[in-house]
């Protein structure tokens, strides 16, 4: 009989790749993240994934150390409102480079109940929006946001119920990772790995 050895990353200890529970720390210092290419901070606080500094206009892009397979998936819990009008957070897959990734956004367009989600994919340095929704009702927290990327399908999800669907170019292996933009969301628990 012959045995299959299937290689998949450690979990944290609550079993998901990151739960943010441990002291306050830039997450740069983890050994499991790396800088995404761009400025800014986020950070540990308060068993949270947070911003911790830099300018709120820059985008802190941060990357799970290990390259998956190119069908692969990645989610964040939003566990509150942001604390400014346009707050953006990102999921990225397939991430290559800074010119060859795939991102999902929630955006919070107003500080009531008004939040938009798009997959935009950067292909050779050129950034695209390849999908949008913005649903009717009321948003409540936590929220979970989760992107799946299987052959050139992108499928979004919010709290495990399908939103929106592209088509993207971007090709091949890549990190997962997270970031924020515009305000301070609370995020926790980071998830994600091979489909």
């Amino acid at each position: 009989m012959d045995t299959v050895v299937v290689f998949t990353p450690a979990p944290g200890p609550s079993g998901i790749l990151d739960d943010f529970n441990r002291a306050n720390e830039d997450l740069e210092a983890s050994a499991n993240w790396s800088l995404g290419g761009a400025s800014g901070e986020l950070g540990v606080v308060s068993n949270t994934l947070q911003r911790t500094g830099g300018p709120t206009t820059d985008s802190d892009s941060m990357l799970w150390v290990t390259t998956f397979n190119a069908d692969q998936w990645a989610e964040i819990e939003l566990t509150s409102a942001p604390s400014a009008s346009g707050s953006i957070v990102m999921v990225y897959l397939r991430w290559q480079d800074t010119s060859n990734y795939i991102r999902c956004l929630a955006v919070r367009n107003d500080l009531d109940t008004s939040e938009e989600y798009y997959i935009w994919e950067v292909d050779g340095g050129t950034a695209t929006s390849i999908g949008s929704y913005e649903p009717n009702g009321t948003i409540s927290y936590p929220d979970t946001i989760r992107c799946e990327v299987v052959g050139t399908g992108v499928e979004m999800f919010l709290n495990d119920v399908s939103i929106l669907t592209a088509t993207t170019g971007v090709a091949g292996t890549g990190q997962i990772g997270v970031s924020q933009r515009n305000g301070n969301w609370i995020l926790d628990n980071f998830d994600g790995g091979n489909l």
